[in-house]
């Protein structure tokens, strides 16, 4: 601007060329001006500091002093902008350290101190002006006292002892600091007191912060909300643990912050800690034990020096650690981030103790000592599983041990495999899809083992994807993929084949990963410890039974017991063959529900392990006296869930479906293990089950699965009117596919039943829209031989009236079929079959002025051989 080269100009050729008396003279005037004219001072001095930094070496020390009060004035300035840029800055610092500035240095020490002063007697408010004088003064009076000559420490130390000395500036400081929070005032406020308390200390050698200066700060800071996390950040920075050469606390004063304020429950709400205050408890804890050689804390080397973190490399004495019980109330107690912050260092702790067992056992008696108290809340209850989680993941159980989840077989499930070839080719013809029958615990090891000898491709060229993810990890279950919702009962799975070699081998890969495991493997793993006390087990199963409806907490405790090995003593007593009728019914009597569920998940791994077979005294025993009880739990229970109602209806369908091979079809099974009273009991039961929307997927289909094969012996119940949306047109197409595959398994004179309720359905309630259609489809095509001819006719037109334009393709190739098998039959009328073609010519295949509803290959097709089919019959 015009304003700017002017003061160039005048600093340049006129200031430079005057004598030691007039710049005097100038800067006096400078000095003397209003405030409204401060801003066009301040750009003049700007100027000077850039171009003639060497008005400081006149002669005159008048030039000087006049610099120095003239630049304090700016400082000073209650309008920010006034205040110097970093060359004006440095020029006021390097005029500070001439022979002229020690007199007008104390003078500007002087004018802060009385600031202080008045600020330390009020308490009332004050104005945001008054407030911000003071702040200003703080930061000046650092300035100055950082001003003294040259780079020497010693110099900054004298003079910062000097005014300590003449005014009392460390109690002045914390006086000040009293009366300022008293008023309310802003953190940035605050945060400029305590860097000059820092720095006030940590510049003087004969300066240490006490125990009772610690208490009055810690008094006023704590206390208060809005101040807390900057005593944190205070206390941090100023222990001797931090990184800093030089802090303001000692050793000595550092346990007492520690073990009298930071540890004490009355000090400090572990509850409410929030995370600086974490951070700094945890310094004090690493730093403090590391003084007192009960841990060794880790070093990052660098380049330039040797630096100590918080990080635990070992622990020396665990027995001897100050601060435990604390860092574990933060753990369970904490806020949410503080508390998963804590229980990384809570683990860290137990992890590097040497000798783990009495460690491990200390942290298992911790932990269900909390989870004992009535009083735990669900974030306790969370909080204290991810501890147990955390520590069996940071020491992975031995390869010897089956955790409780894969002790069993688990749900079945269905792979929908489809395969492609890369490279593709032309001219090689694409492999069809396949169905795998595996189960939940089965490991993507054997799934691929299963691929292979279902193709007759080598399983190192072959790569399974779920969704477009690729599936790694041989060793791992399907449950562990955890690809899709748990819940389903089928999945697609795209299959690579390749050319060349993409994965390794099953063998070697499985021997490297238990050599691997041999060799890194405690003794004694958390989940061993823990599975070897029923008390710890009743807990979590306590912990089941309360938290039942809450899916959250339910689930965390679940995962728990589903990832340790199985309780020993009740593995030991319930694997036996039952050797009388009522020792099951005194296991499931038990006042805990899910310990009940524990014990027939500890049947179902018996009866159906991973690996091997079931032993057949364990079998019959079970099949004896075992089923009956398992029945009544199923149907009985009040409580039973969707874990409890899974895993008796598994073993209910196993006892039903009994055979040594591993998966039978069903039509070559049966059943000879109960009685007709029996099959007849469960069979009114599984029918009223059936019905419930509200279950799982699996629970329906084994429950159709077992009515199936008893519908052998006992008639398969119909209700009335039948409930086709909860069947054939259920939500899930699993359900609604096993539905098909139960009905088409019942004799003719049972499955007429049918033929109503499905005509009914087709005219009245299936949406054109549908995409549920296909089973019903199937169902009326198997039905048509078993229609009157009266019916036949009825079912043309009711299958004519749905092709429309927002017909869905299930809709339309489920019509299709059914009008290809009406075609061949001898009773379908002439204008039934005229209709027919109509409607195939003028709205599927040749509609004129609209889009044909044929569009597609596939649909096309079938509506042609509808059209071949009338042709055939009218020949």
């Amino acid at each position: 601007s015009l304003v700017a080269e002017i003061h160039t100009l005048l600093v340049t050729s006129v200031l430079v060329y005057l004598s030691d008396d007039q710049v005097v003279s100038f800067l006096s005037f400078l000095l003397a001006q209003p405030m409204h004219l401060l801003p066009d001072v301040a750009l003049f001095m700007d100027k000077v500091a850039g171009t003639y930094r060497s008005i400081l070496h006149r002669v005159e020390a008048g030039v000087t002093s006049k610099c120095l009060r003239l630049l304090w004035r700016l400082q000073n300035a209650s309008d920010p902008q006034l205040h110097s840029a970093a060359d004006v800055l440095e020029l006021f610092h390097t005029a500070l350290q001439s022979p002229a500035g020690e007199k007008e240095r104390a003078l500007f020490v002087n004018e802060c101190i009385h600031m202080l002063r008045v600020s330390a007697q009020t308490t009332t408010t004050w104005s945001a002006d008054q407030e911000a004088a003071t702040t200003r003064s703080l930061e000046l009076l650092k300035v100055l006292l950082e001003s003294c000559s040259g780079n020497d420490d010693d110099d900054d130390d004298d003079l910062v002892d000097h005014v300590n000395a003449t005014y009392n500036l460390v109690q002045l400081l914390f006086d000040e600091l009293a009366a300022f929070v008293q008023r309310h005032t802003l953190e940035s406020a605050l945060r400029h007191r305590l860097d000059l308390i820092h720095y006030v200390h940590g510049k003087s050698n004969a300066l240490e912060m006490t125990q009772a200066q610690v208490r009055s700060l810690w008094t006023v800071l704590s206390k208060q909300r809005v101040y807390r996390d900057l005593c944190w950040q205070f206390l941090t920075e100023s222990s001797v643990f931090a990184s800093d050469n030089v802090a303001p606390f000692n050793v000595a004063v550092c346990e007492y912050i520690f073990n009298d304020l930071l540890c004490n429950p009355h000090e400090t709400d572990f509850s409410a800690l929030s995370e600086a205050g974490f951070a700094c408890f945890h310094m004090y804890f690493v730093g403090v034990n590391a003084h007192h050689h009960h841990l060794i804390r880790s070093t990052t080397t660098t380049t330039s020096s040797v630096t100590s973190t918080n990080a635990i490399r070992r622990i020396v004495s665990f027995e001897s650690l100050i601060g435990l019980d604390a860092l574990w109330q933060v753990a369970i107690y904490g806020l949410p981030a503080v508390s998963k912050a804590a229980i990384v260092e809570l683990l860290n702790v137990y992890v590097q103790v040497t000798d783990s067992i009495p460690a491990t056992q200390h942290f298992l008696q911790h932990v269900f000592d909390v989870l004992q108290r009535a009083s735990s809340s669900a974030d306790v209850v969370q909080h204290c599983m991810h501890l147990l989680t955390g520590y069996m993941h940071q020491s992975p159980i031995g390869a010897g041990a089956i955790v409780h989840g894969k002790r069993s077989r688990g749900a079945p499930l269905s792979l929908q495999c489809t395969v492609q070839r890369l490279p593709t080719s032309v001219s090689a013809e694409k492999p069809p899809a396949f169905t795998l029958h595996v189960s939940a615990n089965e490991t993507l090891g054997r799934v691929r083992q299963l691929v292979e000898a279902q193709l007759g491709h080598p399983l190192t060229q072959t790569k399974l994807l779920v969704q477009g993810t690729p599936l790694v990890g041989d060793a791992k279950t399907w449950r562990e993929l955890a690809t899709t919702d748990p819940k389903q009962t089928s999945t697609e799975v795209t299959v690579v084949l390749f050319q060349t070699n993409v994965t390794k081998d099953l063998d070697g890969l499985d021997d490297s990963n238990i050599n691997n495991q041999q060799h890194q493997q405690p003794l004694l793993h958390l989940g061993t410890l823990l599975s070897q006390s029923e008390a710890y087990f009743d807990v979590l199963f306590g912990l089941l039974d309360r938290y039942q409806g809450q899916n959250d907490t339910h689930a965390i405790v679940l995962d728990v017991v589903a990832n340790v090995p199985t309780q020993t003593t009740l593995l030991d007593m319930v694997s036996q063959p039952l050797g009388r009728p009522d020792s099951l019914q005194r296991w499931l009597a038990t006042s805990s529900y899910h310990k009940a569920v524990y014990v027939l998940e500890i049947i179902d791994g018996c009866l159906m392990p991973v690996q091997g077979a079931a032993s057949q005294a364990y079998v019959t025993s079970f099949i004896q006296h075992g089923l009956d009880h398992v029945v009544h739990f199923l149907f009985e229970t009040p409580r039973v869930d969707e874990q409890g109602m899974a895993v008796a209806m598994r073993l209910v369908k196993y006892c039903v479906l009994h055979s040594n091979h591993h998966h039978p079809p069903l039509s070559q099974q049966r059943t000879n293990h109960l009685s007709t009273t029996q099959m007849a009991s469960l069979m009114t039961q599984l029918s009223a089950l059936v019905w419930r929307s509200s279950l799982a997927p699996r629970v329906v289909i084994d429950a159709l699965q077992i009515m199936q094969a008893i519908s052998v012996y006992v008639p398969f119940e119909f209700p009335d009117p039948w409930p086709m949306p909860s069947t054939l047109l259920h939500p899930e197409e699993p359900i609604r596919v096993q539905w098909l595959a139960t009905l088409q398994s019942q004799p003719h004179n049972v499955t007429k039943q049918l033929v109503a309720p499905a005509l009914h359905t087709l005219q009245h309630a299936l949406p054109v829209t549908s995409d549920r259609g296909t089973q019903l489809f199937a169902l009326v095509a198997f039905l048509v031989p078993q229609f009157s001819p009266d019916q036949v006719e009825a079912l043309e037109s009711a299958l004519v009236a749905l092709f429309q334009p927002t017909m869905s393709t299930s809709v339309l190739l489920g019509s299709l079929a059914i009008l290809h098998t009406l075609c061949a039959q001898p009773s379908l009328s002439s204008r039934a079959r005229q209709q027919i073609l109509d409607v195939l010519y003028d709205k599927s295949l040749f509609a004129s002025g609209a889009k044909c509803l044929c569009a597609s290959a596939d649909t096309r097709k079938a509506a042609y051989g509808v059209v071949a089919q009338l042709a055939s019959a009218a020949n």
